[in-house]
Formats: C-alpha cells, sequence, structure tokens
C-alpha cells in the first residue's frame, strides 16, 4: 500500500498535527510491518514516478515508427468500475474498524477518490440483491453507497476532525454533482442536510477550507 501511493503522488514530507512524517510515525513501532514502511519511506524516491519520467515515456510514445498507434490502451471501464464499486465497501470497514487516526485519514481520502471517479452509484439490476431489512436507504442505492453515507455521517459527528469533515464535504460534492434526484432526497432524509447545516452556522474557527467546502456543496 506504501508503494502504491508513493506511486500515485503521495507526499512522504507531509506532517501530522504533531509535525512527525509518515516515516517518524513508522520508527516508532518495532514491528515487522512497520520496519519495512520505515524501509520504504527512508528512499521513497525509488518508487515515486516524478514528472521527468513521465515526460521521457509520452517523449518516446510519440516518436514511434509511422504505422504504430501512440494511443496508451485504457483498461476496460467497465472492469474499472467493477473494481471501484467492490473497493469501496472494503475501505468504509477498514474506516470503521481502525483505531489508527492515519489509516482512518487515508482510508477516508481513499473513498473521496473512488466517489469522483466511480460514475453512477445506483443499485444495479445485475448486482445481487441486498437484504432490504437490513438497509436504510432505498433499493436505488448500491450497498457500498450505503456505507459511505454511514461514514459520512460517523465523521460529522465528530466534532473536531476538521480534516474529515472537509472530506466528507467534498464527497457529498461529488454525489450530488453525479446525481442529485437521488441524494437531495437521501440526504434529508438520513439528516445528512442538517449536520451540513449546523456545520456551517457554527464553522470551527481558523478553518476556512472547510467553510469553502460548505459552499461548494451548497452553490
Amino acid at each position: 500500500v506504501v508503494k502504491l501511493l508513493l506511486q500515485r503522488g503521495a507526499n512522504p514530507d507531509l506532517r501530522d498535527e504533531d509535525g512527525k512524517t509518515a516515516l517518524d510515525k513508522a520508527r516508532e513501532r518495532s514491528d515487522d510491518d512497520h520496519n519495512q514502511v520505515a524501509n520504504i519511506l527512508e528512499s521513497p524516491s525509488a518508487f515515486m514516478r516524478n514528472k521527468e519520467e513521465q515526460k521521457n515515456k509520452s517523449t518516446s510514445s510519440t516518436s514511434q515508427q509511422p504505422g504504430t498507434s501512440s494511443k496508451p490502451e485504457l483498461p476496460n471501464p467497465q472492469l474499472v468500475r467493477k473494481v471501484l464499486h467492490q473497493l469501496l465497501p472494503i475501505f468504509c470497514e477498514i474506516f470503521q474498524k481502525s483505531l489508527n487516526a492515519t489509516v482512518r485519514r487515508t482510508s477516508l481520502s481513499l473513498m473521496r477518490k473512488i466517489v469522483e471517479n466511480i460514475g453512477d452509484l445506483r443499485q444495479n439490476i445485475d448486482d445481487a440483491a441486498p437484504n432490504t431489512k437490513e438497509r436504510k436507504m432505498s433499493a436505488d442505492v448500491s450497498a457500498g453507497a450505503e456505507s459511505l453515507i454511514a461514514v459520512v455521517v460517523s465523521v460529522m459527528d465528530q466534532e473536531d476532525d476538521h480534516e474529515g469533515h472537509e472530506q466528507v464535504l467534498l464527497i457529498l460534492e461529488s454525489l450530488l454533482e453525479k446525481d442529485a434526484e437521488l441524494w437531495v432526497t437521501e440526504l434529508v432524509r438520513l439528516g445528512v442536510f442538517e449536520r451540513v447545516e449546523a456545520m456551517a452556522k457554527e464553522p470551527p474557527k481558523g478553518l476556512e477550507e472547510v467553510n469553502r467546502s460548505i459552499f461548494r456543496v451548497f452553490t
């Protein structure tokens, strides 16, 4: 996971509220897993894809021989969507069960990126029919999306999780942009809008980014 995050552009020099980097946190633990993470973070450049490498790849692709296609092969959109639908509830479960703040923040960020790229979050006819007795949302909403909203509600109920508030507001923004007809009804019924309204009326001091996120959701 650490290697994948570095390849996708994660910044290993970012610091948490205590001024510690991911490497500092990994060194605090002595188990094998954290030692492996520390070894990777000691030389993150070996796993990072810098812009120069990407530029060289694009240059080499444009200098192919005549008659050969220079367009990269894109993955099957249906396969991508299927994989994202499978990953969404997994990250939701990781978030709900983990007690590690870093794991929860990373899981929430990955959920936001999935929502931004997944397309439709309605229940497919081909999907296995969920147990409607255990569900709180309409049958139009996929089970993964319902798990996501449970995470959103959980984060919004945590008053001091300002970074989490920003992430869930961006998630709500993406949902409303994709399918306002479905999500306005569901979010109102589950009391999500009431929580957003409460945040807007009493915004945490000094958190301008949260205020901007709230503004984007309703404009």
